[in-house]
């Protein structure tokens, strides 16, 4: 138990005071991001197939799998190749789930709380979601009956796992702590409370489902899908803070006789990760000096600390000894502009905000319905705490294992405390790399729009527009409209 008490004191420590974490090397994405900037798909895709997913691959070497797939599929979706994505993301998500199987049959604490960085990368929950979306329209893009059918699982799969993506991290994070307090050495951490986000719809989703089920005579699929978007917009309002489209009720009412043509308009490129680097890394090491000159400086630290209880939050930390004569101190202000290193979302090309189209002469805007940037950012705050709780056990472990053969009763100063606390700090520095692997050719955004027209083949005008109302992109597709079947566009340009 002293070895406990003092370990979370200096694991504590080390975790707020600035971890110096190596820098990972830059990688350079420039041969695919090129092309794809360019409105290229084709070409970044081949940049991505020369790349490689072999040992050697300076883009995606060995543990990076699923990513590699991810990108592939995504950019040979965007090339309508429609067959080559399905396959490509299709082997992301198998390649993401026999990862998470081996990490199932893991019963050590050590093994469970590795640092993703140093294992091979699963994808992030919202990712494998997308890409059963994109799978979905490969299907109704590979057109005919059976394939418009599996069409209508995929987005079914889809929205299925978003409505479970927030109770999945809640048991995670549960999970985590469960599993400390079977663990000897760790079961008196005190983890913080789990953070509550509400969302687990993705309106995107669910639309896409609706225009594939509509015309499928499926009396009580439909109303139950439109409540869905409703639904969305009404819990998840960080993610839904536009209008809902007010197409949405005439998706619904397309009269006898006439075709639907739908444009889905996806747009800009969606965050990735970035590493948030520490700042004034030498104030938690002072952090020790002064907790332990307010205790001034007792000779043995467990006969005077009876209790040490540290908070977390992300970035500061408050931390409270009870000592042995009942006395409290309390040190929480002592470290609030205290930055950490962690893994954080970063935004990117969102240039357009505006998408138009014309058919047959009849112009109309397409309206935002989702923000997939905002997705990901309440999809990271969601597995923060995952994430947090398993960083913090990794701490602990570490700091315990360190201190195995110290005698709390040695610890006679600030010095001796420092002294330990600096190898215990270098040994969580080297297995705390941030993970900022991530899919990259992801939209940023998803605006939809519609049309009645009389069945035939048409030319459909996509514009794009930026905030000036500059045109800054457009593009033609031919389609052939049918009645009673669903009849989709999709314009891509990640500006």
């Amino acid at each position: 138990m002293k070895n406990l008490k003092f370990a979370m004191f200096i694991a504590a420590m080390c975790m707020v005071g600035g971890l110096a974490v190596a820098k990972d090397k830059s990688i350079n994405y420039g041969p695919v991001d090129k092309p794809a900037a360019a409105g290229n798909y084709e070409g970044a895709a081949a940049a991505v197939l020369k790349a490689g997913n072999t040992k050697k691959s300076k883009l995606y070497p060995l543990d990076d799998k699923v990513n590699y797939f991810l990108d592939l599929g995504t950019l040979t979706h965007y090339s309508k190749k429609y067959d080559d994505s399905f396959t490509s993301l299709d082997e992301a998500e198998k390649a993401a789930d026999e990862i998470k199987t081996l990490d199932s049959t893991k019963k050590d604490n050590s093994e469970k709380n590795v640092n993703p960085a140093l294992k091979p990368y699963t994808g992030e929950s919202f990712e494998i979601l997308y890409s059963d979306l994109f799978n979905a329209l490969n299907n109704y893009n590979r057109g005919g009956d059976d394939n418009i059918q599996n069409a209508r699982i995929e987005a079914t799969q889809a929205m299925i796992k978003f409505n479970t993506l927030q109770d999945l991290a809640a048991r995670e994070a549960a999970q985590v702590e469960a599993d400390a307090k079977n663990d000897k050495n760790l079961k008196d951490i005190e983890f913080p409370p789990v953070t509550s986000v509400k969302f687990n719809n993705s309106a995107l989703v669910s639309y896409v489902a609706l225009l594939l089920e509509r015309d499928n005579n499926n009396g009580n699929q439909i109303p139950y899908l439109k409540g869905q978007i409703d639904k969305a917009f009404t819990d998840s309002k960080s993610v839904y803070y536009n209008p809902k489209p007010k197409s949405l009720d005439d998706e619904l009412k397309v009269p006898a006789g006439k075709a639907r043509i739908n444009v889905l308009g996806f747009t800009g490129l969606s965050p990735i990760k970035v590493q948030e680097k520490e700042v004034k890394e030498l104030k938690g090491m002072k952090f020790l000096t002064v907790l332990l000159a307010m205790l001034q400086t007792p000779q043995n630290v467990s006969d005077v600390i009876t209790t040490f209880t540290a908070t977390i939050p992300y970035p500061t930390i408050a931390a409270t000894a009870e000592l042995a004569n009942g006395e409290k101190k309390d040190t929480k202000d002592l470290t609030k502009d205290d930055k950490v290193v962690k893994t954080i979302p970063t935004p990117r090309s969102a240039v357009i905000t505006k998408v138009q189209a014309e058919v047959n002469g009849q112009v109309f805007e397409l309206e935002l319905l989702e923000d997939v940037g905002k997705v990901i950012y309440d999809s990271f705050a969601i597995k923060k705490d995952v994430l947090y709780r398993k960083a913090y056990a990794r701490a602990m472990a570490k700091t315990i294992s360190a201190i195995t053969g110290f005698s709390t009763a040695s610890i006679a100063s600030p010095d001796m405390v420092m002294m330990l606390a600096g190898p215990v700090k270098k040994s969580l520095a080297d297995g705390e790399k941030t993970d900022i692997r991530m899919a990259r050719y992801m939209p940023n955004s998803a605006f939809v729009g519609g049309i009645n027209v009389d069945p035939g083949t048409y030319d459909v005008k996509i514009t794009y527009f930026d905030k000036d109302g500059k045109e800054v992109g457009s593009e033609t597709r031919s389609i052939e409209a049918k009645t009673n079947k669903p009849n989709i566009i999709e314009a891509v340009n990640l500006k």
